[in-house]
């Protein structure tokens, strides 16, 4: 399962690239990043995520239950 880390992440590279205004991915690539322990990328993928207007509240409340913002300490 370790393996497959890098691999989501790779995907999430492209997804970004394809659109970086897209929420899911930054989100998603925020916490893969935290899982590789690169936790200046992980940051920086919630930076670009707060500065999208629109943000899905189901997106904020994923960061919040999984407090990734506290682990990351980012506050929003």
């Amino acid at each position: 399962a370790e393996a497959l880390w890098p691999e989501a992440e790779r995907w999430l590279a492209l997804s970004v690239e394809a659109d970086p205004e897209y929420p899911d991915a930054r989100v998603f690539r925020a916490f893969v990043f935290r899982r590789l322990d690169r936790l200046d990328e992980a940051r920086e993928e919630l930076a670009a995520f707060d500065a999208i207007d629109d943000q899905p509240a189901d997106m904020v409340r994923l960061l919040d239950d999984f407090g990734l913002r506290e682990a990351l300490g980012q506050a929003r």
